[in-house]
């Protein structure tokens, strides 16, 4: 879980500072995988245990800051 927290620091620190196109579409894959793995974990742990790894509000406000930056096919 703290890997994952790492992980989308990361990704969305690399899609705020990138303009290369292929970074970006590299990096929202990642992102929507980290995301998918964040969903299942919370399906399976419950949302108050993986909420205390990973801060999911906080997580959907940088991807909100960054969301005219996404390319989602």
């Amino acid at each position: 879980m703290i890997q994952l927290n790492n992980e989308f620091e990361r990704i969305i620190n690399e899609i705020d500072i990138t303009s290369n196109e292929i970074m970006l579409r590299k990096n929202t894959k990642f992102l929507l995988n980290a995301l998918f793995i964040s969903k299942e974990a919370r399906n399976y742990f419950g949302e108050e245990f993986v909420n205390g790894f990973i801060p999911i509000k906080d997580i959907k406000d940088k991807i909100y800051k960054i969301s005219g930056k996404l390319y989602i096919d």
